[in-house]
């Protein structure tokens, strides 16, 4: 009995975290921050500036002491452990496709669970070049136009308020709004089953496909002519 109750406990927590909407707030623009809920607790992360970074990293530098390098001998060979080369351009675009078949077909299975809002985004192009800061301005318009009922078809997008304008006299882009995206632990569990499957048939077809041409890691290759040489 006390075991029946102990298991009837568990899988209410089970289902009570599964079942528990978690989401991120982003704000950004002058100053990015970050708000992290789980059901009704919200923690607030703020991100540091780059100016505060730049600082914060030459004081480390400064404060920070040349360590000895330390020469690591060995007297056993070890045989180079292969290394697989990188992926073609063709085998980069076979996954993209993959992952994104997979994706489209998991999101169809939790339409409307994900929610993204508030979804409020302002984008000023500009930039020294004028021609190529209003051809930018023109293809946001039209990768947005494109994308985003798609988007609205798959996800909850309550309301959707993106904008872009121009600005010559800007010598750079600047992008400010609030991003919100929320789900539920059991729909990200299903879009992660979903897109491991192509996963991992590609990467296996790849290893397969360049098994003969793998070549061995480069510090283990340098390790061995070490030890040979000596």
């Amino acid at each position: 009995m006390i075991g029946l109750i102990i298991l009837g406990i568990l899988l209410l927590l089970i289902l009570l975290v599964l079942y528990t909407r978690v989401g991120v707030l982003i704000r950004f623009g002058d100053a990015t921050t970050f708000t992290l809920t789980v059901g009704r607790f919200k923690k607030s992360l703020a991100k540091k500036d780059a100016s505060q970074k730049k600082g914060a990293s030459q004081k480390k530098g400064a404060a920070k002491k040349p360590e000895k390098k330390k020469k690591a001998a060995s007297s056993k060979k070890t045989k180079p452990k292969k290394r697989l080369p990188r992926p073609t351009w063709e085998e980069v675009l076979s996954l993209i496709d993959a992952v994104r078949a997979a994706l489209a077909k998991a999101l169809l299975k939790t339409r409307g669970r994900i929610r993204i809002a508030p979804l409020d985004v302002y984008v000023c192009f500009g930039g020294e070049d004028k021609a190529k800061t209003a051809q930018s301005y023109g293809i946001a318009n039209a990768v947005c136009a494109a994308v985003m009922p798609k988007v609205r078809a798959l996800l909850s997008i309550p309301r959707n308020d993106i904008r872009f304008s121009l600005d010559f006299e800007n010598d750079e882009t600047t992008a400010s709004g609030v991003v919100g995206i929320s789900i539920l632990p059991i729909h990200a569990l299903i879009i992660a089953f979903a897109l491991a499957k192509p996963l991992l048939r590609w990467f296996l077809a790849f290893r397969k496909a360049h098994k003969d041409n793998a070549q061995p890691d480069a510090a283990e290759q340098k390790s061995v002519t070490n030890d040979a040489a000596a």
